[in-house]
């Protein structure tokens, strides 16, 4: 999903950046960085307390959002 095309020379650096700045996230909403998004054999499992939980279609909205802001140029709002 992240490179649907083909990957990156350096995709594994690539994706390890990516995660690192996803844990960094997570710990500024007040979950655990190592705890909340686990990795195991080249995999990984989003761990969310028990009173948290994801509105999947609010994502998606807010991705596509930010797409278009991004096209347009706007990168703070974005």
């Amino acid at each position: 999903m992240l490179w649907p095309d083909r990957l990156p020379r350096a995709w594994d650096a690539a994706l390890h950046s990516l995660i690192s700045k996803l844990r960094v996230l997570l710990a500024s909403a007040g979950l655990e960085k190592s705890a909340c998004l686990a990795s195991a054999l080249g995999c990984y499992q989003l761990l969310l307390p028990t009173d948290r939980w994801v509105d999947i279609e609010a994502a998606s909205d807010a991705i596509h959002a930010a797409e278009g802001l991004l096209k347009a140029h706007q990168w703070r709002p974005a």
